[in-house]
């Protein structure tokens, strides 16, 4: 199985590319509740500077199924200075 993760056009993550990793990568999908993604992403990304906040759509592919699709809405610095991302789905946006 391969996974990607693309904020707009950009890929972020990919299963195969060593390029395109993030740190600890987790969907959170509940019935009848609002989806989650978080993860990490670090300076050395090619589309580090790319995510920004309530603007960015996320996609979660798993091969070529959507799994997720959402926007961030939060972004929080770390101490080495990665960013810890989350990200809500499309269901919250009709709250």
């Amino acid at each position: 199985m391969q996974y990607k993760i693309f904020c707009d056009d950009y890929i972020l993550y990919d299963s195969q590319l060593n390029e395109f990793q993030v740190g600890s990568p987790v969907l959170k999908q509940e019935l009848n509740a609002v989806d989650e993604l978080t993860f990490t992403i670090y300076p050395n990304h090619p589309y580090f500077n790319n995510i920004s906040k309530l603007s960015s759509e996320i996609k979660v592919f798993r091969d070529d199924n959507l799994l997720f699709k959402g926007r961030v809405i939060n972004s929080e610095l770390g101490f080495r200075g990665e960013k810890k991302i989350v990200c809500e789905g499309t269901l919250a946006f009709l709250l």
